[in-house]
């Protein structure tokens, strides 16, 4: 086998004559505007020459990136984890406009693939694992879906993958924590940069969790692969740009010995389980605005910020809004009051308020008022949920603000992002028109699924646990799994 890394969790695949492409990006910005790839990634022509697989591990879109895949050279088939409701396929041809050929992987059944070369797919709500087998070779593509997980999920996960499939050559995992949690809620009594530094060394320590159960020959670890462009998010790249790197924390572990470590930029190449560092940019602690000259101009790394609205674009604006709220009203019912504000950065001033009470939910405009959550963001942004676009932009782009008065009223940010989730398109549900399939897909998921609501209830220790979050959470390695 031979990997070529591209950026974020970007590899071109060679296994056995056959050519694999995972998660590219690289066409521009994700999360409606909100993050550029960097360093800038290194397709090598993997866009001009012919593909025959492409896998997508997430239907995030810094995995499925629209811009990206339409500039492929057509032929390939994708491969998608099967998710409740067919949802991967059909993101998939909603954002690329069709996609000839998909293969829906079932969680944890092998599928065989072209010469010889097997491939399994885990799927983790939604994110997922790959694993290729060639005969000699096994390979474990993890991307971003163990290390931000809870560590019983992780524990789970590697030991499957342990059983099923040793032992494992390379590993390629994600390591740094990109959602907008907790980085974009603002409490009082919170330090911003503490909670940030402490769940950012979280992601790493569960990246040595993987790296301790698999016991890969090399384990490669992929930098986020993205810079945050809003000026007030600036701060949570200095404070992932100050953390220490993975394989330095495992060499002060193990003293370099057991798995070789090696942190891959783009246009790095492992052959077999040798790295061999490439050409590409690699993070600096400058971060992008230092980058030299190249696909990213100066107009790039900053966006744009639209002008104000002006009267009759806000009514629309509100209109939406308003039609959104009174939708999710109706779908998600919920007993008590709820008084939320939306803050436009283009329109300083101004509020869009959100008030839902037992009898359905509204939406206007006005002055500031008494809320329970207020909701900072840009046009664009809103523009894209209410454009169908789900949350992502919000809750994985890092595209708004959540600031609250006290924790207890977490529960109303979250009521607040219900409203504005965008309607289910299905005429009839998945789970009505094949039924037994989906209760098949959930069961085979089961033991993931358990442990993820075991986490949400607090009977397992939850990397998202929205509660303490005005003192960051002690961090200490655990080294009796160490030795």
């Amino acid at each position: 086998m031979r990997v070529r890394a591209i950026g974020h969790a970007g590899l071109e695949i060679e296994v056995s004559g056959l050519r694999i492409l995972t998660d590219p990006w690289w066409a521009g910005p994700a999360f409606a505007g909100q993050w550029l790839p960097w360093p800038a990634p290194q397709p090598g022509g993997a866009d001009r020459r012919g593909l025959d697989y492409v896998f997508l591990s997430s239907p995030r879109d810094n995995h499925l990136h629209g811009p990206t895949l339409r500039t492929l050279r057509p032929g390939a088939a994708a491969l998608v984890p099967e998710m409740p409701g067919g949802r991967m396929a059909r993101r998939l041809r909603e954002t690329v406009g069709g996609w000839p050929h998909i293969v829906e992987m079932p969680h944890g059944r092998t599928l065989q693939l072209r010469r010889g070369v097997r491939a399994t797919c885990y799927v983790n709500r939604d994110q997922s694992v790959l694993v290729l087998e060639d005969g000699d070779r096994v390979l474990v593509h993890a991307a971003d879906a163990l290390h931000t997980a809870p560590a019983a999920v992780i524990d789970h996960f590697s030991a499957l993958l342990r059983s099923r499939h040793p032992p494992v050559d390379t590993l390629f995992s994600g390591y740094a924590a990109a959602d907008w949690f907790p980085d974009c809620l603002r409490l009082p009594g919170k330090d911003d940069r503490a909670v940030a530094r402490a769940r950012g060394l979280l992601a790493a320590e569960n990246w040595l969790r993987v790296v301790e159960a698999l016991q890969p020959r090399l384990a490669v670890a992929l930098p986020p692969g993205f810079a945050l462009l809003e000026p007030h998010n600036r701060w949570i790249e200095e404070v992932r740009r100050g953390l220490p790197l993975p394989p330095d924390l495992h060499a002060a572990r193990h003293g370099g010995h057991g798995t070789r470590c090696f942190v891959a930029g783009p246009g790095d190449v492992v052959d077999g389980v040798e790295p061999v560092s490439g050409t590409g940019s690699r993070p600096s602690p400058a971060g992008p605005d230092a980058a030299p000259a190249g696909p990213w101009d100066d107009a790039s790394r900053t966006p744009a910020c639209p002008p104000q609205l002006d009267a009759t674009d806000l009514a629309d604006l509100v209109a939406r809004l308003d039609a959104r709220v009174r939708h999710g009203a109706r779908r998600n019912a919920a007993a008590g009051w709820l008084g939320a504000e939306i803050r436009l950065r283009e329109n300083p001033g101004l509020c869009l308020h959100v008030e839902r009470t037992t009898l359905g939910a509204c939406a206007g405009i006005g002055p500031a008022r008494r809320a329970t959550v207020r909701l900072e963001t840009r046009v664009p942004v809103l523009e894209s949920v209410l454009d169908g676009g789900g949350l992502d932009p919000i809750v994985h782009g890092c595209g708004a603000v959540a600031r609250l008065d006290d924790a207890e009223d977490l529960p109303a940010l979250d009521a607040l992002l219900g409203l504005l989730a965008p309607p289910r398109d299905e005429p009839l549900p998945a789970w009505r028109r094949r039924p037994l399939h989906e209760l098949a897909l959930v069961w085979r998921q089961r033991w993931p699924l358990a442990l993820h609501l075991g986490a949400r209830l607090g009977l397992l220790t939850d990397p998202h646990d929205f509660r303490h979050l005005d003192t960051p959470p002690a961090v200490e390695p655990d080294r009796r799994r160490a030795a």
